[in-house]
């Protein structure tokens, strides 16, 4: 599944400002729910949260997946956030998060959260500069191009 292909410049915060991981989160979740599509109802940032509970999404890297499933959503939504001064999200590696792929799927559709998951996963372990490229991109715009020129393979 390509990422870039999930993601519209309205879909990229190129610089979060939450120091935390709560208020993070809660910062993606504001601006979801500022496009519509996703309302107080649905409880996103309880979700994310009880995720996180369970062990943390940071897999390393500078990188974190938190996600969550939700009833009625008819694809995948994918918010990409840049914390260019890093936020602790209890990391494997131990490092901070800087790169934070905030992703929610349809719950009818379990495989589609999985497979997006392991295409993140997988980017992250292949492009071991990733995090930095996407921290050196000033705009939107030009973290998709980054963002679109590793999964192609390329050098951005």
């Amino acid at each position: 599944m390509r990422l870039h292909s999930l993601l519209t410049d309205d879909l990229v915060l190129a610089e979060l400002r939450g120091r935390d991981r709560e208020s993070v989160l809660n910062e993606m979740v504001e601006h979801l729910r500022g496009r519509g599509g996703i309302g107080p109802e649905d409880d996103l940032l309880g979700k994310l949260l009880a995720r996180e509970a369970l062990g943390t999404t940071a897999i390393g890297g500078g990188i974190a997946i938190p996600h969550c499933r939700l009833s009625g959503l008819k694809a995948p939504v994918l918010l990409l956030g840049l914390s260019r001064g890093g936020v602790s999200f209890e990391s494997v590696d131990g490092g901070d998060t800087h790169v934070i792929f905030l992703l929610v799927s349809p719950l009818e559709s379990p495989n589609v959260s999985l497979r997006v998951l392991a295409s993140i996963a997988k980017l992250s372990r292949r492009s071991r500069t990733l995090t930095a490229k996407l921290l050196r991109a000033p705009t939107a715009g030009e973290a998709l191009r980054v963002l679109r020129e590793e999964e192609d393979g390329g050098h951005a």
